[in-house]
């Protein structure tokens, strides 16, 4: 600190009468060790009033330790923003209807988020054992080994850079797993703050998501009355089921639904919610 103002104006400074005073000290080597953002952190060593002021090898002394210091809180720091970010990635992927697996070397489960973990409560397609992900029927199992183990390496189709697996179950339906890497050779790692080398992505059919139709109307410029028929048609409904729904007249609801085809391109109500089901939200419904 005399290094900075000589001791005569120290002593009758602010800093030294209402806070070293105070504090009963004489002088203070002070380093700033870490400035991040909205953050910033200081390292002092002080010395007291019955102590002498600190001398030139003192200063050479916290010249040598302190790059360490500085590196040490740096190291520290980015552990905290990764904790941060993996916790924050995992809030957000854990509201996705897809069921997202990640896994590693040998297989073994290493995250799931919740949509994943009710698919595999769920039994009939994948289960776990020993922590190991494996599909229920034999099949099935063995092209979802090999995808896997395809995976770890960094390897995918080319043409689409993911496997894709069906997953029978014993009534005649079942899932498809997209399994990609998470280690690619040229370095990209989609999902790097959550542990894995392979990922494996499932969509669950009976697992409802919200309706996009407010954004598909915005999308196509859709008027009230013709978004209120959409979502009734792409609930499956027919132009007189959607009318009653609506309380109002078949040649009303027919002539919102003409509109919504040249607006959309479409021509038939089949190619109308086949277009709509593309836009589907990857997010689930909340539940109350």
């Amino acid at each position: 600190m005399t290094m900075l103002a000589g001791e005569r104006e120290l002593l009758n400074s602010d800093f030294y009468v209402k806070w070293v005073r105070p504090l009963g000290l004489r002088d203070v080597i002070g380093v700033l060790v870490l400035k991040s953002g909205k953050r910033v952190a200081w390292f002092s060593v002080t010395r007291s009033s019955v102590q002498s002021r600190f001398t030139d090898e003192d200063l050479l002394q916290m010249s040598l330790l302190s790059p360490h210091i500085c590196r040490a809180l740096l190291i520290s720091d980015a552990f905290d923003l990764r904790t941060i970010m993996a916790s924050r990635l995992e809030q957000t992927v854990d509201q996705l209807s897809t069921g997202i697996f990640l896994t590693e070397d040998d297989g073994r489960i290493s995250y799931m988020n919740s949509s994943a973990e009710r698919i595999l409560k769920a039994g009939g397609t994948l289960k776990s054992k020993n922590g190991r992900l494996m599909a229920t029927e034999s099949g099935a199992r063995d092209r979802l080994a090999h995808a896997l183990a395809q995976s770890v390496v960094g390897k995918a189709p080319r043409s689409t850079g993911r496997h894709a697996v069906a997953l029978p179950d014993e009534e005649g339906g079942g899932l498809i797993a997209n399994v990609l890497p998470l280690q690619w050779r040229d370095g990209r790692n989609p999902l790097m703050p959550l542990p894995g080398t392979a990922a494996m992505f499932v969509q669950d059919p009976a697992e409802a998501a919200p309706p996009l139709t407010q954004a598909f109307a915005t999308l196509y410029g859709l008027t009230a009355a013709e978004e209120r028929v959409l979502e009734q048609i792409v609930k499956g409904q027919t132009p007189q089921e959607a009318a009653d729904e609506l309380s109002i007249g078949l040649a009303t609801a027919k002539t919102h639904l003409l509109k919504i085809f040249a607006k959309t391109n479409t021509g038939r109500q089949v190619e109308l919610v086949h277009l709509f089901e593309r836009l589907k939200s990857p997010v689930r419904a909340r539940t109350k």
